[in-house]
């Protein structure tokens, strides 16, 4: 009998945003968690993981005839706390705050990983763990990831609809000079934490306010979120790149 060593990450196999994806630490807690994510399954598997170190990215790509680009590497963020372990990502930054060695060796395993699954065309959104010159893969999804085509449009003025349509339509794809011009920030509303800070950024930055989607008020009732689609909204934040991110990704 294989031993289990915890801490250990329970999800679904084919599920996104999160859903029923839980660390456990005691064999009590994996069963319960095995039960919530099988409930969330279309195949009913369930993955249990590993805990992977390091800092977590998504990067997005797009590919054509088997010749991969990457469009864009995210910085991931999320909820600290009492309850980390539900893994629920509160925001989102674009372009990613990495430096240029551990951008090309992202890119070298990203490709590896690509040419593996045999992505000949359109989007990948890949997660992985940074740990030093380590890493590690998490999951890929042959799709474009949530919130990154306004993400993409607002950093790189780079329509990554477009790309994949362009993609589907077999037509040539080149990304030359992939720069960005501008920090972009998604945030999602959780708490009513969330949305007074919506509320003060809309009230002292609206014009750094690209869009947004709140389905909140003053007179919401706020309760306990587990994955992505448990949030009241989401909104873009565009700022020059001179502008340090911290100041809009601090809560």
């Amino acid at each position: 009998m294989t031993k289990l060593n915890f801490p250990l990450v329970v999800k679904p196999s084919d599920r996104s945003a999160g859903r029923g994806v839980k660390k456990v630490n005691n064999i009590d807690e994996l069963k319960q968690a095995f039960k919530e994510a099988k409930r969330f399954t279309n195949n009913g598997i369930v993955l249990v993981e590993e805990v992977l170190d390091g800092k977590q990215f998504s990067v997005e790509t797009i590919s054509y005839s088997s010749k991969h680009q990457i469009v864009a590497i995210t910085e991931e963020f999320f909820r600290e706390g009492v309850n980390e372990g539900d893994y629920l990502e509160t925001q989102h930054l674009i372009p990613a705050r990495i430096d240029e060695i551990s951008k090309e060796m992202i890119q070298t395993e990203i490709f590896k990983i690509l040419d593996a699954f045999d992505i000949r065309f359109g989007a990948c959104h890949i997660e992985i763990k940074l740990d030093g010159d380590k890493i590690n893969i998490i999951e890929i999804a042959s799709r474009m990831g949530g919130w990154r085509n306004t993400m993409v449009r607002d950093a790189y003025d780079t329509d990554y609809n477009k790309l994949l349509l362009d993609s589907s339509l077999k037509k040539n794809i080149f990304l030359e000079n992939q720069t960005a011009k501008f920090n972009s920030i998604a945030k999602f509303i959780y708490t009513k934490n969330d949305y007074e800070v919506y509320k003060n950024i809309k009230a002292n930055y609206n014009s750094l306010i690209t869009d947004d989607f709140v389905n909140a008020n003053d007179s919401t009732n706020f309760s306990y979120a587990s994955n992505l689609l448990d949030s009241k909204g989401f909104y873009y934040i565009k700022i020059p790149l001179e502008q340090d991110p911290n100041t809009l990704l601090k809560d």
